[in-house]
Formats: structure tokens, C-alpha cells, sequence
């Protein structure tokens, strides 16, 4: 016979669903502990915005100026520059006006000279500058965004080479560069590259060039004289005793020279013995070339 207890049943279903309860809020609480340590991990705030504000966000972002892709830029530049003898030694003075701008608030390296010239001074707006010595030449370090004409006066030697004066003449690289030049010299057959519109003139004073020179760092400047001699032996007088064995001579030479610079003149050849030289009444120096004495 089977019977049932209506009252203890209906407690111990009561029972079991208060340890159902009981379970699922342990694990709802242990669930939550753990999305409580991923939040932890996490920086706390958040950031609510607009759409009005939202899309300004972007306009901003898409409208941002970029960098400049260079630092500076030239502009027109102008030189005078003057030769002149000194010592024997043919010097080209360099007086330079260049446009500069920078474009950023920042220190800036501009360069201003590749190597090889004697800088006399260098000016920023009228005011004196030091430039930095590199490798690559000289620059001047910038500190804002700014337009400034920069002056700089400097020097180059020139050289000779087969008959030639040869000065390369290092100078600003601008996007164009208007020159003069003035070489005390006359009849000479005058080169000048890069250029464009030479334009060359004489006077009483020596040979003046005018010319643009496309951007570059640097101008060639060569000349010779037009003349076929560079000297003219006008007359000489000769003297001579028989000494021992051999006659002794004594010449005077009236000589003129044609060119500035130095001048290559032979005189009498290297068979015969030469005891003393003497120009203009001082002792000279003198050298063999070509089986004849050189002076």
C-alpha cells in the first residue's frame, strides 16, 4: 500500500528550489566578481558626445595644415663681385643679398655657402649673425618662421692653370641670382658658367660682366688674356771679355710684360754658365725649362 504526506512533500520541494536560488546567486555573484577585475584593469571614465560635436571632430582632423616638406626656401639673390691683384695673388671679393624665408617655429639650418670661402662678415636684417661651420659649408640656424634678407661678404682666391685664371666661386643657392662682375683687365677672353644673358663690356678700368645664374651653388669664372705674348723683349746690349778659357758676357735685356700676374720669360740657354741674374737691379730666382733660363 502506497500512501503519501502532503505536508512533507510540499517541504521539500520548497527546499529545493531555495538551494537552485542559492546556487544561481553564487555563480551570478561570482560572474560578476570577474567582470568586476576585467573593469578594474581598465582606466575608469568615458567621453559622451554630440553629433554636431562629433562632426566637427572630424572637419578639424581633415583640415589640419601638414608640415611643411621643407624648412626654408630662397628667393632672388644678387652678387658684386670685384677681382683684384694683390701680391701676385688674383682675389675675388663677394658681396651677396639673398631673400630667405623659414616656415616653421623651430630651429632651422639654412645653408647659405658650400666650402671654400673666406667669410668677412654676415648680416640678418642688418644685424651681424655668427654661421655654422660644417662640412657641407656654411649655415645659419634659424629659430622661427620668418622672412629675412641675408647679406654676407666673403672672399676666393683664384688660381692659374695653362695661361688661365680659374676662380670657382661658391655662392648661395637661390632659385635665380642676378651678378656683376669686374675683372682690372682688359682684352681678355672671359668665361662664366652657369649663366644666362651674359652680357660683357670694356672700359679704361678692366672688363665688366652682367648675367643671370640659374639655382646652383656654385659660379666657374675663367679668363686669358686675348694677346698671342705675354711679354715683348724689346731690345738688348750686349758686353764680353775673353776670361781664361771662355768669354764672359754681360747683357741687358729691356723686357715688358703684357699680362698682370705672373709672366714666364726665357732667356739664354742652359749651355751656357750663368753666374748672376738681376731684374730691375735686385737678384732674382730662375729656373731651367726647355734646355733655356727661365725667368
Amino acid at each position: 500500500m502506497t500512501w503519501y504526506n502532503t505536508r512533507y512533500t510540499a517541504q521539500l520541494r520548497h527546499l529545493a528550489q531555495l538551494l537552485i536560488l542559492a546556487v544561481a546567486l553564487m555563480h551570478g555573484a561570482a560572474a560578476a566578481a570577474s567582470e568586476t577585475d576585467l573593469v578594474a584593469d581598465q582606466p575608469p571614465g568615458q567621453v559622451t558626445l554630440t553629433l554636431a560635436q562629433y562632426q566637427r571632430l572630424l572637419q578639424q582632423a581633415a583640415t589640419q595644415p601638414l608640415p611643411a616638406p621643407t624648412g626654408y626656401a630662397m628667393g632672388q639673390s644678387e652678387l658684386d663681385i670685384r677681382f683684384q691683384q694683390r701680391d701676385g695673388h688674383i682675389t675675388a671679393t663677394i658681396s651677396a643679398l639673398v631673400e630667405v624665408e623659414t616656415f616653421e617655429n623651430e630651429w632651422t639650418l639654412v645653408a647659405l655657402l658650400g666650402p671654400g670661402a673666406a667669410l668677412e662678415s654676415a648680416h640678418i636684417n642688418g644685424t651681424p649673425v655668427q654661421l655654422v661651420q660644417r662640412a657641407e659649408g656654411l649655415f645659419w640656424l634659424a629659430e622661427k618662421r620668418q622672412r629675412a634678407s641675408v647679406q654676407l661678404t666673403y672672399h676666393v682666391d683664384s688660381r692659374h692653370a695653362d695661361r688661365a685664371r680659374i676662380s670657382s666661386l661658391p655662392i648661395p643657392p637661390a632659385a635665380a641670382t642676378r651678378f656683376s662682375l669686374r675683372i682690372p683687365q682688359k682684352h681678355i677672353d672671359l668665361a662664366v658658367a652657369p649663366v644666362a644673358n651674359l652680357l660683357i663690356s670694356t672700359d679704361d678700368n678692366g672688363t665688366t660682366a652682367t648675367g643671370t645664374v640659374p639655382a646652383s651653388s656654385s659660379l666657374m669664372v675663367s679668363w686669358r688674356v686675348a694677346s698671342e705674348h705675354e711679354y715683348i723683349l724689346s731690345r738688348a746690349k750686349y758686353s764680353g771679355r775673353l776670361n781664361s778659357n771662355a768669354i764672359e758676357w754681360k747683357v741687358i735685356i729691356d723686357a715688358q710684360t703684357l699680362v698682370d700676374g705672373e709672366v714666364a720669360v726665357p732667356l739664354i740657354s742652359t749651355a751656357s754658365t750663368l753666374i748672376a741674374l738681376k731684374i730691375n737691379g735686385e737678384p732674382a730666382s730662375v729656373y731651367s725649362d726647355s734646355g733655356r733660363f727661365v725667368v
